[in-house]
């Protein structure tokens, strides 16, 4: 008998493969690549990976003014933040966002929202909500709502 296939999980393991059909082998793999939550990662890097493949050089895009730019750069933030690393790799490379980040501090400045100070037991950049977050919470204020009065707004 052939050994069971090792570090699958047990849907997988339970079968050899010599008795496992082509089509029972592969909803197992895909059961389990998606119980691991992997397969949407493959499906966006496959897709971040098309895109850079398709993409030339010869695509004219329109330069970036500054408020696109800084809206850009907003974008990049919260996608880091939400872990959306292979839809940020498609956004850079679509967007001719520069590789380089904007220094928060200025992003903050110019869109002129408060930035806020690290406490004693915080290092710089660590538990920061991104800064649309705190736009967001601008709009609600001048909506005439108050900070905490939305769930988005009171982790601003």
């Amino acid at each position: 008998a052939r050994p069971i296939l090792r570090g699958i999980t047990p849907p997988l393991r339970q079968f050899q493969l010599t008795t496992m059909s082509y089509d029972d082998l592969k909803a197992a793999l895909k059961e389990t690549l998606n119980a691991k939550g992997v397969l949407n990662q493959m499906r966006a890097r496959m897709h971040a990976e098309v895109f850079e493949a398709l993409d030339t050089q010869e695509d004219v895009r329109p330069s970036l003014c500054g408020e696109n730019l800084l809206l850009n750069e907003a974008i990049r933030e919260y996608f880091e933040f939400a872990g959306y690393r292979h839809a940020l790799a498609v956004f850079i490379a679509e967007s001719s966002q520069p590789k380089e980040r904007l220094p928060r501090g200025f992003v903050a400045q110019q869109l002129s929202l408060s930035e806020p100070t690290p406490g004693a037991h915080e290092e710089p950049d660590t538990h920061q909500l991104p800064l649309l977050y705190s736009l967001f919470a601008r709009a609600e204020v001048q909506k005439g709502g108050s900070v905490g009065s939305t769930p988005l707004a009171a982790r601003a």
